[in-house]
């Protein structure tokens, strides 16, 4: 399970749109987290996270069209006024689900959304001029560029793409709660030519992409504990399913003939540790 994303985890991402990170044990966000990447689809449901700061985090995804952050163990004081004032700017229905109050205890079972500004903070006086205001509805559909400047100390975290990490999934019949992505995570046309003979790690399962000349690799359930454990590598690998297997640390020197990715499932996996910048190179990555 997920305790710390690494504040450059996502640095070299500029094409990924979803992130599913529902089930660990993440308390927090690093600030810049999401620079200069266009997340429109944010799975947060089933951490640990207490508050969501506008400045450094929420600024930087004006493009969000999808958010959960259902069972978590909000704390709903003045800290939160930032995040109730942002879910009212974003989009309409972008929120699924509900952020509900755990602590403090006068406020615990209550709705953020219909928990007013007074029972959040109730010594403040007036509105925090040091606060920044979310953007307006109309600005979320241009992320445009961020002012605040990027720092990194390290590279890449791994993501659970949409179920729980006992196996169970959530309401079904959206991109957030599929237990795999669909095929229009895909529809990205690579350059390359389609090799002529299929070669395909010895545990795993091969097929042609159906939208492009990429490969759609399942090695999902397959006892796999390394990806160096797939062998042969095949080329031109568009998909890779590593769901349910017992991964527990990735390195960057693993994903060094995977360069054309799109879509990488590590889900319900024990990953325990991922190497700095280990996916530098995969810069095409739109579902993780």
């Amino acid at each position: 399970l997920l305790r710390d994303i690494d504040p450059g985890a996502f640095r070299d991402l500029n094409k990924l749109e979803v992130l599913i990170l529902n089930d660990n044990l993440i308390s927090t966000l690093p600030t810049n987290v999401f620079q200069y990447v266009p997340i429109t689809h944010l799975d947060l449901r089933g951490n640990r996270v207490k508050t969501l700061p506008y400045e450094g985090v929420l600024e930087q995804i004006p493009g969000i069209a999808e958010i959960l952050l259902e069972d978590n163990p909000w704390d709903c004081s003045c800290d939160l006024l930032s995040l109730k004032e942002w879910l009212e700017n974003i989009p309409k229905n972008a929120l699924i689900g509900r952020v509900i109050c755990e602590a403090p205890t006068r406020l615990q079972g209550n709705d953020l959304n219909e928990t007013t500004e007074q029972e959040l903070c109730p010594l403040k006086n007036a509105v925090d001029s040091s606060l920044a205001a979310p953007p307006a509805q109309d600005e979320t559909c241009d992320p445009g560029p961020i002012p605040t400047p990027f720092k990194v100390n390290g590279q890449e975290e791994s993501a659970t793409p949409g179920t729980s990490i006992n196996g169970g999934t959530k309401i079904p019949g959206n991109w957030q709660i599929k237990t795999r992505p669909t095929a229009a995570v895909s529809e990205i046309h690579s350059n390359y030519k389609p090799p002529h003979i299929l070669v395909c790690p010895a545990l795993c399962s091969c097929g042609q992409q159906i939208l492009g000349p990429g490969l759609k690799v399942d090695c999902s359930s397959k006892n796999v504990k390394s990806l160096a454990d797939l062998e042969p590598k095949p080329p031109n690998v568009q998909e890779l399913f590593l769901r349910e297997n017992k991964i527990h640390t990735i390195r960057k020197s693993h994903f060094l003939d995977y360069g054309n990715l799109t879509l990488l499932d590590l889900g319900n996996n024990n990953i325990g540790m991922v190497e700095n910048n280990t996916f530098q190179n995969l810069t095409n990555l739109r579902w993780l």
